[in-house]
């Protein structure tokens, strides 16, 4: 066929094809990130390299840990790093970052949880959630679990997220009789699991995802045997390392969604890996940002 006639062709082609929606308008990305003591963290900290790590994990909503309350003001939760990482990631046309942080149950300023949004792919619905957990010992829930409610769009998939930041595998040795930090995490779990109910009720809303810092080791461990028990999927069974300490490597990271639910039917754990952990863990973080897609849907509550 001459060249001329192709071109024509094609032309053709074009006018009569469907035009098929975008990929990533019919899914919202979202993701975890425990960004080492951020705040409190002075050297080599960079927050352009962050902004930069956000722009290319590209995610909606973004649950946020260890981040510091450095803003010299009691009665507010902001954190001047993350004005500044968000000040960045901002300068483009289709970013409105915001965030909320959470307090911890010393109301320090260190290592709280948050949950980041941009507003011009995710809106929140309501207000945080403080979840009313029980507390089997002063060891559990220091980072007091909140849950958001979040919309795609008008009647289309929303979403409860609950950031995760569970008890570390450190032991503290000033509280004699301390349980092992796995039977601690446990505890947290099915503290946790126990709120479910009052939080599908207060948001009118059964899709609920835990996602964070879970410090669980693996999937057998009790604490995640507790959440697969009350319905939920862990996107990290199979143990795909995030935290990366040199000598220490590990899962900690872990999205868990609801399962059997239609948003979450194609939806895979994924783990933004640099090539070089030890420059990662110098401008950034010991653990590295996870993220999966959820499909946007018509929403199916009631």
């Amino acid at each position: 066929m001459p060249y001329r006639s192709l071109s024509a062709f094609v032309v053709v082609l074009a006018l009569f094809t469907p035009v098929c929606t975008a990929v990533a308008d019919d899914y919202l990305k979202i993701g975890a990130w425990n960004i080492e003591n951020l705040g409190g963290r002075v050297p080599n900290q960079h927050p352009a390299a962050i902004a930069e790590h956000l722009l290319v994990a590209d995610v909606d909503i973004l649950a946020l840990e260890e981040i510091w309350d450095t803003d010299g003001v009691p009665e507010t939760m902001t954190s001047p790093a993350l004005d500044q990482i968000f000040q960045r990631v901002n300068e483009g046309d289709d970013a409105d970052w915001t965030y909320v942080l959470f307090a911890n149950r010393t109301d320090g300023p260190e290592r709280h949880t948050g949950i980041a949004w941009n507003r011009k792919r995710a809106t929140m619905v309501g207000e945080p959630m403080k979840v009313p957990v029980a507390f089997a010992s002063d060891a559990t829930w220091n980072r007091i679990p909140h849950a958001v409610k979040f919309s795609a769009g008008e009647g289309k998939t929303d979403l409860v997220l609950i950031p995760l930041h569970m008890k570390s595998n450190r032991v503290d040795d000033s509280m004699p009789g301390l349980p092992a930090t796995e039977q601690i995490r446990r505890q947290e779990a099915e503290a946790l699991v126990a709120q479910l109910p009052a939080i599908k009720a207060h948001f009118h809303d059964e899709d609920i995802v835990l996602l964070g810092d879970t410090n669980c080791l693996s999937e057998t461990e009790p604490a995640l045997v507790a959440y697969k028990e009350a319905g939920f999927t862990d996107l990290n069974s199979a143990n795909v390392v995030t935290y990366d300490k040199g000598m220490y490597r590990s899962p900690f990271d872990r999205i868990l969604i609801p399962s059997g639910q239609q948003e979450f039917r194609y939806s895979n754990q994924y783990v933004l890996t640099p090539t070089s952990s030890q420059d990662h863990r110098r401008k950034l973080s010991d653990h590295f940002l996870v993220l999966t897609a959820v499909r946007v849907l018509q929403d199916d509550d009631e």
